[in-house]
């Protein structure tokens, strides 16, 4: 049960306080900030045991290892319960076994329903008059659905350069969408709204970065448990892409909360999958912080950021995971069209990276033969066809003539009638 109490990541400061949105303030530094974290009572050993029986399909059949006091009915989409399923294809290809936790399945078709179910629901309990992002897509458009089903004004930030599409998918839901001219600047005014008017934080908003909402980053941990009930046994390792490092950190999380319930003996590991590889570069050089590397323009934008939260570091480091870079669009587009051509999905580019990433370790005999691995499928790719686009052939255009249709099959897609 959630003890209403959060403790740093770092220096295991303990604090009384649910507002805590920027950090902890004792091993904070100029080039630092820590997570903090909600705890937790795992005295009952049998309370995973008995939330297994409870019929709700949503995350909230988890709300016992959930930071929600409220006992009232949960505001839900029916979000969680994706499937895990098999490729079988390309577990033959890499000598492995090889599955994808399909998160497109979420309502907002991503994993970020997961976050926004707990977060908007803790804004309500908190009272919060209204609540603000700083995203330049899925998170924005998961927030905003969440907070028009809670009839909760919801306020985006993001930038001018960011995706017409993206500012669509986030208008339609009744959210307020602004645009900036930079990430910083954001930051700037959201820190504004959540200090001057009350107004819930979904996203970070401070710098040196330390991550998103805490209580609503425990929306994550449901994969953990999720991955937990629907397979025989736990992966050997599971792959995470990444922009800061939420997700990671919530997935490891829940693995760490079945082990205090003695539910399983290890974590998996862990392997974070970057675009830009601030956390990849930290690691390398053995830092205890993540300073900030170069960007560059990149197909797989959701997750192209470069700065990282610590507490992607602690999930890699305590579960003896791995960090990859795929500094290249290259391998991550042909693994995207790998997956919807062999596998019949069709994922986001960041998604994708987590194949590119498989295939690297495999090479490096990091992931060894016939070890189980997992992959989170973070999103659709139908939010972006034009990056796919820019990769594939283009339509022909023929007349109803079959000489036409046999030639251009050819041509074009190397098919012989």
């Amino acid at each position: 049960m959630y003890t209403g109490k959060v403790e740093c990541l770092k220096c295991g400061t303990v604090f009384e306080n649910e507002k805590m949105f920027e950090g902890c303030p004792q091993c904070k530094t100029d080039k630092f900030v820590s997570n903090v974290s909600p705890m937790y009572d795992y005295s009952n050993q049998d309370l995973f045991t008995n939330l297994k029986s409870n019929p709700e399909k949503s995350i909230f059949r988890y709300k016992e290892l959930l930071p929600l006091k409220d006992e009232k009915k949960f505001i839900s989409l029916s979000e969680g319960n994706t499937p895990t399923v098999k490729f079988d294809t390309l577990s033959r290809e890499l000598g492995i076994n090889l599955f994808a936790k399909d998160e497109s399945r979420n309502p907002t078709w991503s994993q970020k329903d997961r976050l926004n179910a707990v977060l908007i629901n803790k804004a309500k309990e908190i009272g919060a008059p209204g609540t603000v992002f700083a995203t330049t897509g899925n998170n924005g458009a998961s927030g905003a659905a969440y907070a028009a089903k809670a009839g909760m004004p919801c306020l985006i930030l993001t930038v001018k350069k960011a995706s017409a599409s993206f500012k669509a998918f986030m208008q339609v839901y009744g959210a307020a969408v602004v645009a900036l001219e930079t990430y910083e600047d954001r930051w700037v005014l959201m820190e504004k709204c959540v200090n001057e008017f009350g107004w819930y934080p979904g996203t970070n908003f401070v710098d040196p970065l330390v991550g998103s909402n805490a209580w609503g980053n425990e929306g994550y941990k449901t994969i953990a448990y999720e991955i937990f009930e629907q397979m025989e046994s736990l992966p050997d390792k599971f792959v995470v892409p990444i922009s800061i490092g939420d997700g990671l950190f919530g997935i490891y999380k829940g693995f760490d909360d079945l082990k205090q319930l003695g539910l399983i003996e290890k974590i998996p590991q862990l392997i974070s999958v970057e675009n830009f590889g601030p956390l990849y570069n930290a690691l390398s050089k053995n830092l205890d912080y993540i300073p900030e590397v170069p960007a560059r323009e990149s197909c797989a934008a959701s997750m192209s950021i470069a700065k990282g939260a610590f507490q992607a570091m602690k999930a890699i480091k305590e579960s003896k995971g791995e960090a990859v870079l795929i500094d290249s669009d290259e391998p991550i587009m042909k693994a995207q069209k790998d997956i919807a051509a062999n596998e019949g999905l069709y994922c986001e580019p960041a998604s994708a990276s987590c194949l590119a990433a498989v295939r690297q370790l495999r090479d490096k005999n990091i992931i060894k033969e016939g070890e189980s691995v997992v992959m989170l499928l973070t999103s659709t790719g139908v939010k972006d066809t034009v990056s796919t686009a820019k990769y594939l052939p283009e339509v022909p255009y023929i007349n109803p003539d079959l000489g036409e249709l046999t030639r251009s099959l050819k041509n074009s897609y190397g098919l012989s009638l």
